[in-house]
C-alpha cells in the first residue's frame, strides 16, 4: 500500500512538472520575437515531449498532456506565421547580438542516450525487427544503411526517434510520438503514432496510415512524397502558407501508392535498392 502511494506521488510530481514546463514554454512563446528564438523553443518542446512516457499516466492525464503538447505546437505554428507576415519587424527590445541562440543543428548530442532509452546504433545491410516493448520505453535508432526496420505491431514502443538513415525501408508504429530526421533515399511507413515530426528529409517517400492528432509537422524537407490521407494536415515550417502549392513535397498517385504498399513487404536486403529506385524514379 505504501509503495503504491509513493508511485502515485512520484507520478503526480512528474505530471505537475510537465505542466510547469509547458506553462513556461507557453509564456516564452507568447513573448517570442524572432525566428531563431522560435526554433530554440520548438526544440525545447520536442525534448519535453520525447521525455514523457505517456503510457505511464492514467487515460485522463494522457489526454490532458497530449492536449497541452498539441496546443503548444499549434501556438508555435501561429507564431511562425505571425513572424513571416510581419517580416520580422517587432516592437520591443531585440535579442542582444552577443547572445547565442541554440538551434536544432547545434544540438548534436541526443539526450535520449543518457536517459534510459533503448539505443540501437549502426544498422547496415540488415533486417531489424524492433522487439516487443513491455515497458513502452523510448527507442532511438541511428546510422541506418540499406536496411529494413520493422516495429512489433502487437506491442510497439512508447516513442521512436529515427535519425541518419539512407537507402532503407522503415515500417514504424508507436504508442506515442515519432520524430524522424536526417533521412534520404528512403521509404518511411508510419502505421500509427500520436504525433509525427520530420526534419531534414530528402528524396524520400513518407506514408502516413494513421496519426492521432491528424497533423504532420515538417521542416527543412525537400523532394519528398506523401500519400493522401483525409483529415491529416501537413504543416511545413519552411512554407507556412496553404494558399500556394508547396514546393517541398508532392503527393503519390493512388495507383503508385497501392503498388508501393505491396512492394515494401520485402524480406531480402538485396531487394531494397530496387524498390526504392523504382518508386523514387531513379
Amino acid at each position: 500500500m505504501e509503495l503504491n502511494k509513493v508511485k502515485e506521488a512520484n507520478r503526480m510530481s512528474s505530471s505537475s512538472e510537465i505542466i510547469k514546463q509547458a506553462n513556461k514554454l507557453r509564456t516564452d512563446l507568447e513573448q517570442c520575437q524572432s525566428r531563431n528564438e522560435l526554433v530554440r523553443l520548438r526544440y525545447e518542446l520536442n525534448q519535453l515531449q520525447l521525455s514523457i512516457n505517456i503510457q505511464s499516466y492514467p487515460k485522463y492525464e494522457q489526454k490532458q498532456i497530449n492536449q497541452i503538447i498539441d496546443e503548444l505546437f499549434k501556438l508555435i505554428q501561429i507564431k511562425f506565421n505571425q513572424l513571416s507576415l510581419s517580416k520580422f519587424e517587432f516592437i520591443g527590445q531585440p535579442i542582444p547580438l552577443h547572445q547565442k541562440i541554440p538551434t536544432i543543428q547545434e544540438k548534436p548530442r541526443d539526450e535520449e542516450e543518457t536517459s534510459g532509452a533503448s539505443v540501437i546504433h549502426t544498422i547496415k545491410d540488415e533486417i531489424y525487427d524492433i522487439p516487443s516493448q513491455e515497458q513502452q520505453q523510448h527507442i532511438l535508432l541511428s546510422s541506418i544503411t540499406n536496411s529494413i526496420i520493422r516495429t512489433n505491431t502487437s506491442n510497439p514502443p512508447g516513442s521512436i526517434h529515427l535519425k541518419q538513415a539512407k537507402q532503407s525501408i522503415c515500417l514504424l508504429e508507436s504508442k506515442g510520438p515519432i520524430f524522424i530526421h536526417d533521412i534520404r533515399d528512403s521509404i518511411i511507413i508510419i502505421k500509427y503514432c500520436h504525433q509525427a515530426r520530420l526534419h531534414n528529409i530528402n528524396d524520400s517517400i513518407i506514408v502516413i496510415e494513421s496519426v492521432y492528432n491528424n497533423r504532420i509537422i515538417i521542416e527543412d524537407c525537400f523532394n519528398i512524397w506523401f500519400n493522401k490521407v483525409k483529415q491529416v494536415e501537413i504543416d511545413d515550417f519552411n512554407f507556412p502558407t496553404k494558399d500556394l502549392q508547396n514546393p517541398n513535397y508532392s503527393y503519390l498517385m493512388e495507383t503508385k501508392y497501392n503498388e508501393l504498399m505491396m512492394a515494401v513487404n520485402v524480406n531480402n536486403v538485396n531487394e531494397i535498392s530496387t524498390v526504392i529506385d523504382t518508386y523514387l524514379n531513379k
